[in-house]
């Protein structure tokens, strides 16, 4: 890695810098302003293009047989906390990724993102034949609650958007989920899901089942942002409209 650092009347800056590790590059920056009164404000921002998540995987489990490409760019800040708050509870700002998922499997990248995935897939797709084409995610944070803006997971038999948002804090989900089949005879289920509880087991609650509490404050354009990404004549099995994996 590389960088330009400096500190000015306390104020620790990196920018720009550069790190690469097996799998990519990262580029951003990051600040570290501790005060005399005893707060501190921070920032970090981050982006990285055309990950090689498989190189990465297999140097945290070398049987990992996870590949796949990402992209991210990552820009929060918090600005007068105390010492003793937890950093992620005190961020506000935006994260980006999309993620093209081969050979997923959850135990071997264990974050909630592949998680969510490994449990939605049988719920969506009886026969579960279906793989994973992306995940897109455009998110805010603040005071340690995520809210999607977009987030949509694309297999080869279904599309699903999301709403609602995810705790950080709690380690918790609170999401509903509308899923559309593209190959209707597969999908046994086509109704919206509640996805609740903790990332390491999350529970699907569809049907007539309690769904979410929160969801019901959103607005319909939060909830059905994600239209123009289900209601196209026909979504292609391989997810090639919207998936950037697909497009070179």
């Amino acid at each position: 890695g590389e960088g330009q650092v400096k500190v000015v009347n306390a104020r620790l800056t990196a920018d720009p810098l550069t790190l690469e590790i097996p799998g990519g590059k990262f580029k951003g920056g990051f600040f570290f302003h501790p005060k005399a009164n005893g707060t501190l404000d921070w920032g970090v921002t981050a982006e990285a293009k055309r990950f090689q998540v498989g190189v990465l995987a297999r140097r945290y489990d070398s049987n990992s047989p996870l590949s796949g490409l990402a992209d991210a760019k990552i820009d929060l800040r918090a600005d007068g906390i105390k010492f003793d708050t937890p950093r992620v509870r005190a961020a506000s700002g935006t994260i980006f990724c999309d993620f093209c998922p081969e050979n997923l499997d959850a135990g071997a990248l264990d974050i909630w993102a592949t998680n969510l995935i490994r449990v939605l897939i049988p719920n969506l797709d009886r026969r579960n034949d279906s793989e994973v084409n992306c995940l897109i995610a455009e998110l805010t944070l603040r005071n340690g609650i995520i809210e999607p803006d977009v987030l949509i997971l694309d297999t080869t038999t279904t599309r699903v958007a999301a709403g609602g948002k995810i705790d950080l804090r709690k380690r918790e989900y609170d999401l509903k989920l509308n899923p559309v089949a593209k190959r209707p005879q597969i999908l046994t289920l086509e109704v919206p899901l509640g996805v609740t509880g903790p990332f390491s087991k999350p529970d699907i609650n569809m049907g007539r089942r309690p769904v979410l509490r929160s969801v019901a404050g959103l607005t319909e354009s939060t909830v059905l942002f994600p239209a123009r990404f289900l209601t196209s004549d026909r979504l292609p099995a391989d997810g090639s409209d919207i998936c950037p994996c697909t497009k070179e």
